[in-house]
Formats: structure tokens, C-alpha cells, sequence
């Protein structure tokens, strides 16, 4: 099984059209075969590489999958909840709409 972060990287290289050549620079390598022992295991990625990777793919990558820093939708909104009011009250924002139409258009993006 190959690790989490080849996963995240290789489908975002096939939704950017982005190849293995590309990422020499990532790697500081000089041939996608290179780059391929990085993807295949035989090389170990290191943290500057990561976070290389995640900036030349426009996304976080992580090395493994952790699920427990990635919240529920029903997270958010009891999070949400509590913000938008703590924050009208406290005087730091003033909302232009009720903060239930806010809190479903914040929803709404990020369930898209």
C-alpha cells in the first residue's frame, strides 16, 4: 500500500496535469527516475521536501493521515455557533446579515 502522501500527491498532479519531471526542483534531483524512487518508497521524503511538494501542488500534503485534526461538518457549525455570537457580543465584528444566514453560507462552502 503506498503511503498517504503519495495518494494526496499523485491525484493532485493528475488534476493539475502535473508529471514526475516537474518536481526535480522538489526533490533537488536531476531525473524523474529519481523522483520516482521518492514515490516508490526506495527514497524517504523529508520535511522540506513536503512542504516543497505541498507548495508546488498548491495543497497541504501530509506525510500520514489524520483523520483527528480534520473536523466534522456538525463540528464546524457548533463552532460556529458559538464564534459568530461571541464575536458579534464582544463588539469585534458587526454582522450586515443574521448571523444564521452567515453561518449557512459558511456551511454551504465548505461542503462544496
Amino acid at each position: 500500500m503506498e503511503p498517504y502522501w503519495v495518494r494526496i500527491a499523485k491525484q493532485r498532479m493528475r488534476d493539475l496535469g502535473v508529471t514526475q519531471s516537474d518536481l526535480l526542483d522538489v526533490f533537488n534531483v536531476t531525473t524523474r527516475g529519481a523522483v520516482g524512487h521518492y514515490f516508490s518508497g526506495r527514497s524517504a521524503i523529508d520535511v522540506d521536501q513536503l512542504e516543497a511538494l505541498s507548495k508546488k501542488l498548491g495543497v497541504r500534503i501530509d506525510y500520514y493521515e489524520s483523520s483527528d485534526n480534520r473536523l466534522a461538518l456538525d463540528d464546524v457549525e457548533r463552532m460556529l455557533d458559538s464564534w459568530l455570537l461571541k464575536f458579534a457580543q464582544a463588539d469585534l465584528v458587526e454582522y450586515k446579515t443574521d448571523i444564521t444566514t452567515l453561518k449557512k453560507l459558511m456551511l454551504s462552502s465548505l461542503s462544496d
